[in-house]
């Protein structure tokens, strides 16, 4: 039996690999869209898709996350287009809604599967006696084009990484309160290294790396080991 030769073709990118994923089992498998995207994703929120389940009606908010779903949709009044999609982030999803004026000026934006901040107002609805949450979508951008430099960064006197294996709720909670305490020009990083996301997760806080900091955080964690580099590349 023979069988016909296969065209050449290039492989398919990491976004197109778990686009197809998504779209044969439901589920990315081998990596997420967002992975490496933490630390943006941090300065380019104020609220996470879970927390937004919470919120009143029109509070503004800004979200990042990927396009998991995307459908578009005509108005019955006017037969104008409209989008609809769905927003995720590693805590969960939200819907939003762009409507006509808005889909009009944003749809080459609105790509199922991209990685983007979205801004806008929530916006309470009822449907046959059942509340819902989405988002009245304002602006949508990439995420990468909209991650503006931190204050501070480019002068940053180095990096203070935390490493930690367990902690609690309240050892977490400290541990922030800690950084605030005290300021300086040191870049955070968290590094849970019991997960298997590899990329730590910085805080937008800097901190001024003293003993004291140092001794504290080795304190308050139950295992928590605080690794200081400087902008030289010195460590301690």
């Amino acid at each position: 039996m023979t069988y016909p030769p296969l065209p050449e073709c290039d492989m398919p990118t990491r976004s197109e690999n778990l686009a197809m994923e998504k779209e044969v089992i439901g589920i990315y498998v081998s990596d997420h869209p967002l992975r490496g995207h933490e630390r943006t994703m941090q300065q380019n929120a104020s609220h996470s898709c879970s927390a937004v389940m919470e919120l009143e009606d029109s509070v503004p908010v800004k979200l990042s996350g990927v396009i998991a779903k995307l459908r578009t949709i005509l108005t019955k009044s006017e037969g104008k287009k409209m989008a609809s999609i769905v927003l995720e982030d590693f805590t969960g999803q939200v819907s939003a809604i762009a409507f006509p004026a808005t889909y009009e000026k944003l749809k080459d934006s609105l790509i199922k599967d991209s990685v983007v901040q979205l801004t806008g107002f929530t916006l309470h609805r009822e449907m046959r006696g059942e509340k819902s949450i989405e988002i009245r979508i304002e602006d949508v951008r990439p995420l990468e084009a909209s991650l503006l430099p931190q204050e501070g960064s480019n002068s940053a006197a180095g990096t203070v990484t935390i490493n930690i294996w367990r902690a609690t709720e309240r050892q977490v909670h400290n541990l922030r309160q800690l950084v605030d305490d005290h300021p300086g020009d040191y870049e955070v990083a968290i590094q849970v290294m019991s997960s298997t996301n590899v990329n730590p997760l910085y805080l937008t806080s800097h901190v001024n790396p003293t003993d004291v900091f140092c001794r504290a955080v080795k304190e308050g964690l139950t295992r928590g080991e605080p690794e200081v580099e400087h902008r030289d590349g010195r460590l301690n």
